[in-house]
């Protein structure tokens, strides 16, 4: 078989497992003594963090805490950065979830220049970042973005005029991705279930998405099968650190593959409704996963797009466990069951519809002239794209 020719990143170090966490202060000496730590509040108030800063300080180590609640802004960044500027920081450490990973990975390239950050952010800004950037460790305490092994930081301003974009550079993958499941077991179940269905999201779209590879497929589809395997058991037995650790490596696997290869249209309306409402990530893709999918399935029929039609199929019968084969009824079989799944899941871990957040009819035509096409398998038009959006409103 000819493989096609591609490109790939990926951080260059990764420990993963139970209790990587206690490598931490190691790790930081080998970086140097002043750190500035962006924390999620929950993880803040774990004895792990005072295990952890009574490490450090008996070390005689500097480090400075940050946190903040919701999704890194563009106001938070930037008076990050300038409250910082002046602090000789040797690593920036974030301990949370995708949205404090992400902070972390901005103030990490902030900290090396002079401008705002929302002149660098994608479709915003004009000025390309030199990709300079303090060392920087990911510690995620959710298993969902796989913002971990990332090379972008989703940044946003709320409002009419809002938006959520990113600031990209190749260099801003983590140095380190330290992931320890036992940091999410303590996740809610609403946590988990919205992060689930993201990370499950970001697999599924970068597996079918135009730009993908060989090497993303077989990752992406591996981490399908963690998933498949130990969602539902995630969301109903928090403290199963098997279940955890299988979604952890999922997510990963997520970050990793979404990064080389690209998301599609749920994530286009993400980005498109995230600047326009205070609403959690994971909540919008899953919403939008199984209305998005069957819109997607449709409009390949039409067009005879047989390899993307094929994928989708290969994932119905992978997540129903069921044996798929090439040109016979699995390939009808293995879609249909792959769209009665999705459904299956939003109703089994209770995501909201998007207007328990507030979005209306109102918002309809705003929200399509902000979203995305790019990567998905097929090109959605505004009609379609209406359909989906307003599955989700009732």
């Amino acid at each position: 078989m000819a493989l096609e020719n591609f490109e790939f990143t990926a951080n260059p170090v990764l420990f993963f497992g139970e209790g990587k966490i206690n490598m931490l202060t190691d790790l930081l000496k080998q970086k140097g003594s002043s750190f500035v730590f962006i924390v999620g509040n929950h993880f803040i108030e774990s004895e792990k963090w005072a295990k952890l800063s009574d490490a450090m300080n008996k070390e005689g180590m500097q480090f400075q805490l940050t946190s903040f609640k919701g999704e890194p802004t563009v106001d938070y960044i930037n008076n990050t950065v300038a409250l910082y500027k002046s602090f000789k920081t040797d690593c920036i450490v974030s301990i949370g979830g995708g949205s404090i990973i992400d902070a972390g990975k901005a103030l990490s390239a902030m900290l090396t220049v002079e401008n705002p950050v929302e002149d660098y952010l994608e479709g915003v800004g004009k000025l390309i970042h030199p990709g300079t950037k303090i060392p920087m460790i990911a510690i995620p305490t959710t298993a969902g973005t796989g913002s971990e092994a990332t090379k972008n930081a989703v940044i946003c301003r709320h409002g009419v005029n809002g938006f959520k974009k990113s600031l990209r550079h190749n260099n801003f993958v983590p140095d380190i991705a330290l992931i320890d499941p036992e940091l999410i077991v303590s996740c809610s179940p609403e946590i988990t279930a919205a992060s689930g269905l993201d990370a499950f999201t970001q697999l599924l779209e970068s597996y079918v998405s135009s730009k993908a590879n060989t090497y993303t497929e077989a990752l992406a589809m591996s981490g399908i099968k963690s998933v498949k395997d130990f969602l539902i058991c995630s969301y109903s037995n928090g403290n199963n650190v098997n279940a955890r650790s299988a979604m952890a490596y999922a997510a990963y696997l997520s970050g990793l593959t979404l990064s080389n290869a690209g998301l599609g249209t749920v994530h286009g309306f993400a980005s498109a409704i995230g600047g326009m409402f205070d609403i959690p990530h994971g909540i919008i893709c899953g919403s939008l996963l199984a209305p998005c999918t069957k819109m997607n399935i449709q409009k390949l029929l039409q067009t005879n797009n047989f390899s993307a039609l094929e994928k989708y199929a290969k994932v119905g019968c992978v997540i129903n466990n069921q044996f798929y084969q090439k040109m016979n009824e699995s390939h009808i079989k293995g879609r249909e069951m792959l769209i009665k799944k999705l459904y299956e899941w939003t109703e089994k871990l209770q995501i909201p519809s998007l207007s328990s957040y507030g979005v209306s009819e109102d918002n309809i035509d705003a929200i399509l002239s902000n979203t995305d096409n790019k990567n998905n398998p097929v090109q959605l038009t505004k009609e379609d794209l209406a359909v989906v959006l307003r599955e989700r409103l009732g």
